[in-house]
């Protein structure tokens, strides 16, 4: 959707008021989340160019006052990012709570005796967005726990996970609060998204994602995201959760020194052969289940514009946790069957790599193939090549982005086409680094933009000679500098017209 001239549609969407006031007070981004979700249009994404100054001002003004928003940023450690709105009554996401005195929704850190605690840890689907807080599966857990007195005491549920976090996030918030929480046991459940970055919140209570020229937690240079959470196979990619896990696998040795169990609880579109993978690289060896991913789909989803499991389903993914804490815990098992969570297997070390090993491999090149073009062309079907800022539609790009592709294995060397932006003509001459990551190093290419001649201009720059195959490639573009246009926040240094094989 966009807008033009100098009037604005009434009324405006949730959805828009969401994604222009996260570009107004952002002003490094052409991609938004609000929960979640990413607010592409069909063909491109609105910018703040398509609006008057004037339109823009009343937009933020009126945003401000009708959504405060239900975050704030942990400035008091910023390995958490951001927290709910501390002992705030809030009304969000199909559920109306009290947060608690550290900003989730979940009950006191104070610790009744004689309770068993355990502490969740993960992002939307075990906050369970968009169901209330008795129908997330954590608190379906303890619920069912204390029914059946698995634990010969009482059990209470702790969770520490809000839309947008990853594995970073988590595991900071439970060690910044690890003593008031004095958790008996830890669950830790990853998904299938957390190798992006963590969004940031602007100074309303949003959530924003698309800030270039500023490290995200695993050291590259702008916010990465993926249209849908799909794992595919890249050196960069493949790093990224590297080292999510190794931040877990610390975790674990550090509940090991304190003689508190964890598990593992995969949820969230997790094919199993790559949990194998990724559980035994990381050298992980608390016991684990995959939600099947069927279970994650169709019926089992909430009919919101962001599905997550809806109430059924959490029901179904608290009996299945409950058997992984029988098998780490020792706890009695439900004497009430479900046909579908008994289905799943629950498992205490990842199988031989033989049973897994091209499996994973299988899937995660299927992954690639299915969502990563063989070249980059801007367009409206070029959003999936963008894991960072930038507009799919024109090319744009800020300060710092990537860009995907999948050329043939034997490309030596990739064609990167950029065009000048003629409103930003001060901008040039302007340097490009380009840098494509792999095992070795990569390889990096100083690339400089004229301010005269053609507006095109082509640069060539060699394919990693240790490329793994045909394996993705991440080209990380970083300029030396952006620049906006009067009237716009929106920071653009270069328009990229095209990366392909070099003839």
């Amino acid at each position: 959707m966009s807008s033009t001239g100098d009037t604005y549609p009434s009324p405006p969407s949730p959805a828009l008021l969401r994604a222009l006031l996260g570009l107004a007070v952002a002003g490094l981004t052409a991609g938004l989340v609000g929960t979640g979700g990413w607010l592409w249009s069909a063909h491109r994404p609105l910018r703040l160019e398509d609006l008057q100054p004037s339109q823009r001002q009343r937009l933020a003004e009126s945003m401000m006052k009708a959504s405060p928003g239900a975050f704030e940023p942990a400035w008091f450690e910023p390995r958490i990012g951001y927290t709910l709105r501390r002992d705030a009554a809030l009304s969000i996401w199909n559920d109306s709570f009290t947060s608690n005195e550290i900003g989730y929704r979940t009950g006191p850190l104070a610790k009744r005796d004689g309770v068993f605690r355990v502490v969740v840890l993960g992002d939307s689907w075990t906050y369970g967005m968009g169901v209330r807080q008795v129908e997330s599966f954590p608190e379906v857990l303890a619920q069912l726990a204390n029914r059946e007195g698995s634990a010969d005491r009482p059990v209470e549920v702790r969770t520490l996970a809000l839309p947008g976090y990853n594995l970073f996030n988590s595991t900071a918030a439970f060690e910044l609060w690890e003593s008031e929480l004095d958790a008996d046991a830890v669950v830790v459940v990853p998904s299938s998204n957390d190798d992006e970055s963590t969004p940031r919140i602007a100074p309303d209570g949003q959530m924003f994602l698309g800030a270039a020229g500023l490290p995200d937690a695993f050291g590259w240079p702008h916010d990465v995201w993926r249209p849908f959470p799909w794992l595919y196979d890249s050196h960069g990619s493949l790093e990224r959760w590297r080292m999510a896990f190794a931040r877990v696998r610390e975790l674990e040795r550090h509940l090991d020194a304190r003689a508190v169990p964890m598990a593992l609880f995969f949820v969230a579109r997790w094919q199993p052969p790559i949990v194998h993978r990724f559980v035994t690289q990381a050298g992980l060896h608390a016991p684990y289940a995959v939600v099947p991913e069927e279970l994650t789909l169709g019926e089992w989803l909430t009919k919101l514009d962001n599905p997550h499991g809806n109430p059924r389903a959490n029901r179904v993914y608290a009996r299945i946790l409950h058997r992984v804490l029988e098998r780490r815990l020792g706890w009695r098992p439900l004497l009430t069957r479900d046909s579908v969570a008994d289905a799943v297997a629950v498992l205490a070390t990842p199988p031989p790599r033989e049973a897994w090993d091209a499996q994973a491999h299988a899937l995660l090149r299927a992954g690639t193939r299915m969502f990563i073009p063989p070249a980059f062309a801007p367009g409206s079907g070029a959003a999936n090549a963008l894991a960072g800022p930038g507009d799919p539609a024109s090319g744009e790009v800020g300060r710092a982005t990537t860009i995907l592709v999948d050329p043939p294995a034997a490309t030596a060397a990739i064609e990167i086409r950029v065009q000048r932006l003629r409103r930003l003509g001060a901008l040039y001459p302007l340097g490009l680094t380009v840098t494509i990551p792999s095992a070795g190093g990569g390889s990096h290419a100083r690339l400089l933009v004229r301010a005269d001649g053609p507006d095109t201009q082509t640069f060539r720059v060699a394919v990693p000679s240790d490329r793994d195959g045909d394996q993705a490639l991440e080209v990380m573009l970083v300029s030396d500098r952006a620049a906006v246009t009067p009237g716009s926040l929106v920071a653009r240094s270069v328009a990229v017209m095209s990366i392909r094989p070099a003839g």
